[in-house]
């Protein structure tokens, strides 16, 4: 409607149309995982899952994973591949898919 509010525009290109940091985090980072339908506590759980992953590469770097599962207790041992077939079981897709062009 005037040139004042064109130059508020164009200036709020390099201001990031004054959003805050929560405000521009909700709209740019996370409303495409919410628009995918990825809930909250499947997007953290896949965050902390691949900062585990980092952690477990950055570890076997310096010393295989093997020797370190040897060198724990049994009862550590034991619990470490119970949870880990806990989260098998909670995160696998163990249900059948169609054939693709069955209807064809």
């Amino acid at each position: 409607p005037s040139l004042e509010v064109a130059l508020q525009l164009l200036g709020g290109l390099w201001r990031g149309w004054l959003m805050s940091p929560t405000q521009y985090l909700n709209a740019y980072v996370l409303q495409p995982f919410w628009t995918l339908g990825i809930s909250r506590i499947t997007l953290v759980l896949s965050v902390a899952f691949v900062v585990l992953l980092l952690c477990v590469e950055y570890t076997q770097q310096k010393t295989p994973l093997g020797m370190l599962f040897d060198r724990q207790p049994l009862l550590v041992r034991t619990f470490l591949y119970a949870s880990l077939f806990f989260v098998i079981v909670l995160f696998g897709s163990f249900s059948t898919v169609p054939f693709l062009y069955f209807q064809f």
